[in-house]
């Protein structure tokens, strides 16, 4: 969790855990600084499912292969089937202090939008659950 401390001119502030997406100018840069743990979990699962395998580094297998099926001449089950698993498979890799309970896929003409509730494994969390959506274009 996030700890109270003192800057220099004596007033209270939160330490910063990591950065949230999307990134953005704000009044500390374009890094958007998260201060509750649960908070930095939802970034860092957002990163995770829009990272390409094999784009990282020294961690060629973080990430998600979404990318690679999207514009495959594939019916609407199978692409659903597959994004699902390949979710659930790196969350369960990466993020193992975070259960998904659901992901609902909704296809548009050009846009794949992700509804994904999923709860934190926290002893502060006591089984919350906790939703976001992604849009892929």
């Amino acid at each position: 969790m996030s700890a109270k401390d003192k800057n220099i001119k004596g007033d209270s502030y939160t330490r910063f855990i990591g950065c949230q997406l999307p990134l953005c100018n704000t009044q500390f840069g374009y890094f958007n600084p998260s201060y509750k743990t649960v908070d930095q979990i939802t970034s860092n699962l957002k990163n995770l499912i829009l990272t390409q395998k094999g784009s990282r580094p020294m961690q060629p297998m973080f990430g998600t292969s979404i990318y690679k099926i999207l514009f495959e001449q594939v019916d609407e089950q199978y692409l659903r089937e597959y994004v699902l698993s390949d979710i659930k498979n790196a969350v369960s890799i990466w993020l193992p202090i975070v259960i998904i309970k659901d992901i609902t896929l909704q296809i548009l003409e050009n846009i794949i939008e992700f509804n994904i509730v999923y709860v934190v494994n926290l002893a502060t969390e006591e089984g919350k659950e906790r939703e976001f959506t992604l849009s892929i274009k």
